[in-house]
């Protein structure tokens, strides 16, 4: 586990910054260490390399040519990283291809 003081290093992945840091700050409040915010699967891919997080935490819907999905499957090639996905997609198909990538994912409840 590559750590920071102690604690799992975890990379968020949203396109939208206000959501990102709220969830930065929620994680950390809880112990957690974030390594890096990434808006696009570009800059995730190259934080994953770089940070090597213990966990990321992608939405579906990113800036730029990448979504969610094709950006976890780049980082899971690379290296043994788990990815949950965080969206608020109810499209069934969407939610069964993440689960063909990564089996943990989170759907918002409302």
């Amino acid at each position: 586990m590559t750590e920071a003081a102690g604690r799992p290093l975890i990379l968020i992945v949203e396109d939208e910054i206000i959501i990102a840091m709220e969830i930065q700050v929620r994680l950390e409040s809880a112990g957690f260490a974030v390594c890096g915010l990434a808006s696009s699967g570009e800059k995730a891919i190259a934080l994953a390399r770089e940070k090597n997080p213990d966990l990321v935490l992608m939405d579906i819907t990113l800036k730029g040519p990448l979504d969610g999905l094709e950006t976890a499957g780049r980082i899971q090639a690379e290296k043994d990283i788990p990815v949950i996905f965080l969206s608020a997609t109810d499209d069934e198909a969407v939610l069964r291809a993440s689960a063909s990538v990564s089996p943990s994912r989170s759907r918002n409840p409302t």
